[in-house]
Formats: structure tokens, C-alpha cells, sequence
């Protein structure tokens, strides 16, 4: 028995025909000069995942199909937050809209064709912890800081540091 077909979308919007997909998978591999020979490499981290899908929308039955349809991709890209993309091959979570790329021509006036480049944005968690000055080795160097108060400047001769009056000021009285 033959699989159901994968029902495409770009962040829940499906779309008439799906004319191309691009994946991309890319692992930065760092490289550190030495004096004679290559580069050295001792680390490597995987980039965020990209997709550029190519899609289109027919004004078949109705012909403001192509134009809500570019409206809901613009308020997709425009709100910013994380959605899911389900292509032929795999399923992306947390990705955005990096550009989107609609031509519109004699051919394609009654319909949408648009690019979209999507990446994925790689979401962490984090928290503040507070280290007891107790538990710190140099805690008067690395405790916070704490409040004061006002303070009164001082030269470096331990005088104070009032604000000097202007010689303008001091001419005119």
C-alpha cells in the first residue's frame, strides 16, 4: 500500500503546487593559522538548518487566493515567532521567514509564485544562579556589587573633588 502524499506548509500555510525545495545542512569546522603548514582544525559546530522552498498559488474558484495567501506569508514572516515547515523530505521546527521573493509577471499576474529562504533559530533557555560570597575564592573581587549610597569625589590626595566654578562665572559674579 502506497503512503499518503506529505501535506507541505510553511508554518501551517499550504500551498497549491510546491515547485522546488532546497535543504541545507552546513558544520562549521574552525581553522587556526600556525607558523609553517595548513591550518589546524579543533573544533566543529553545526550551523542552524536552512530551507528554500519555491511555491505557488492559483486563483482557481477564487481569485483572491494569491493575494491572502501573500498576506498570510508576510504576517507569517513579520510576527517573528518560531513555526514548523514540512517538506517532501523533513520537517523543520523553529524556523523563520529570512526573505521572502514574489515576481510578479504578465504570466503570473492571475497567480502567486514566491521564494522563501527560512532558517532555523536556535532557541536556549537561561537563568540567573547567586554564588553565596562564602563559596567564591576571591570574593571581595568577584562578589556583586553592592549599594553605597551618594559619595562625595575626591582628588587622588584624598581633597574633595567640588566642581570648579567657570573664570565666566566667577567675572560676573
Amino acid at each position: 500500500m502506497a503512503e499518503p502524499a506529505t501535506v507541505r506548509s510553511v508554518g501551517g500555510i499550504a500551498f497549491d503546487v510546491t515547485v522546488e525545495e532546497r535543504h541545507s545542512d552546513k558544520l562549521e569546522i574552525t581553522a587556526h593559522p600556525v607558523q609553517t603548514g595548513a591550518d589546524i582544525s579543533d573544533h566543529a559546530y553545526k550551523l542552524p538548518q536552512e530551507v528554500t522552498v519555491i511555491v505557488g498559488q492559483g486563483a482557481l474558484g477564487d481569485e483572491n487566493a494569491p493575494r491572502d495567501t501573500y498576506d498570510k506569508v508576510r504576517e507569517l514572516q513579520e510576527s517573528r515567532e518560531p513555526f514548523d515547515i514540512i517538506t517532501g523530505k523533513r520537517e523543520y521546527k523553529n524556523m523563520l521567514i529570512r526573505d521572502i521573493t514574489e515576481t510578479t509577471s504578465v504570466e503570473t499576474e492571475n497567480s502567486l509564485i514566491l521564494t522563501l529562504d527560512c532558517v532555523e533559530v536556535i532557541l536556549v533557555e537561561t537563568q540567573t544562579v547567586s554564588v553565596p560570597a562564602s563559596a567564591q575564592k576571591k570574593a571581595a573581587v568577584t562578589q556583586s556589587s553592592q549599594q553605597g549610597g551618594e559619595k562625595q569625589a575626591t582628588n587622588a590626595d584624598g581633597t574633595s573633588a567640588a566642581p570648579k566654578r567657570s573664570m565666566l562665572k566667577s567675572a560676573l559674579g
